[in-house]
């Protein structure tokens, strides 16, 4: 018997069903469905919105899994100034054989896990080894898991935290301390960012953040920050020295605005200069050459990461009792 009731997961609820290492895994086999075709993933709907605001709307349906998810993503800027978030977001999960709603997902938080378990797994895919140090450009709600997921897949003992605002990079400092034995430092620039094996852009900046001859060879760069075309965290010119990897072809190329400058300046030929994570993790492209190379992973998000965590949320869900059950009738 179907249940008649629909299933209210909140933020506290996800942070007890889902850790950060088996959100990793769930990406590997969703980044692997997406590039192997099993999945229907139009590039994200956007409407400018209040305020230099935006409406994000992010549809995908997977035969796969049974299961269609929308995730509805609002961005406020001037959000700051009144002690709210930047981003509000919900994520509306359904049975594809049916289209009968069956979770509504608190998509702040999901956003947040997801993104940093995609730099999980290109991380874990990409970095060398013997990666022990990272830098984090930015201290907001994706930093945190950003550091959760790069602790997740790699043995790190030291990690840089910068922001334009010092002290949110000082509070984050505190914030995870106890979460992840690991020794920090929150820094006022990016003098020491040439010691690390690991680094992760988590800004929505619209010029890069660092430059290019700050970056040693063997290292590997997490780029989740931007997802428009006038956004710009990694500068061009490491994408043409690089090996490229992406979450989808189409959207970077139509998103990312490092990517779409790359390709502008003749830096990257065209988009099969890129490879997608989801090759490299379904065995169809090759990762890392060598120990000098750098690698970079750019991300703009993409709904198949919802779906799929979305849909093990729900089935942990019935399975521990958690959520507020909503009747439909």
């Amino acid at each position: 018997m179907k249940n008649d009731f629909i299933i209210y997961l909140t933020a506290s609820d996800l942070k007890k069903l889902l850790p950060m290492s088996e959100a990793v895994r769930i990406m590997h086999t969703a980044f692997s469905a997406l590039s192997a075709g099993k999945v229907t993933s139009p590039v994200r709907l956007n409407i400018p919105t209040a305020n230099d605001g935006q409406a994000l709307f992010m549809p995908v349906y997977s035969p796969e899994i049974h299961a269609i998810s929308i995730k509805t993503v609002t961005v406020s800027p001037e959000n700051s100034q009144k002690n709210l978030p930047l981003i509000h977001a919900m994520v509306s999960l359904f049975e594809s054989e049916t289209g009968r709603q069956i979770a509504l997902i608190d998509g702040e938080y999901l956003t947040a896990l997801r993104t940093g378990a995609a730099s999980g797994l290109a991380t874990d895919l990409l970095a060398r080894n013997d990666a022990k140090s990272a830098f984090i450009f930015g201290a907001g709600a994706q930093a945190k898991t950003q550091i959760a997921a790069l602790c997740a897949v790699r043995d790190l003992q030291h990690i840089s935290i910068f922001d334009q605002t010092f002290a949110k990079a000082e509070t984050l400092v505190d914030q995870i301390r106890k979460d992840f034995p690991v020794h920090y430092d929150a820094v006022k620039d990016s003098a020491n960012l040439a010691n690390a094996d690991i680094v992760c852009t988590a800004t929505t900046a619209k010029s890069p953040v660092f430059s290019a001859d700050q970056i040693r060879p063997g290292t590997h760069i997490n780029g989740i920050g931007s997802y428009t075309p006038e956004m710009c965290e990694i500068p061009p010119e490491i994408l043409a020295k690089a090996r490229v990897f992406v979450d989808q072809r189409n959207a970077c190329m139509a998103e990312a605005g490092e990517i779409i400058s790359a390709v502008n300046a003749g830096l990257l030929k065209d988009a099969n200069a890129m490879h997608e994570i989801g090759e490299l993790a379904g065995g169809k492209t090759t990762g890392r050459e060598n120990e000098q190379q750098i690698t970079v992973f750019k991300s703009v998000g993409n709904a198949v990461q919802d779906l799929y965590c979305a849909q093990v949320l729900y089935e942990k869900a019935l399975q521990h009792n958690l959520g507020m059950r909503l009747p439909v009738n």
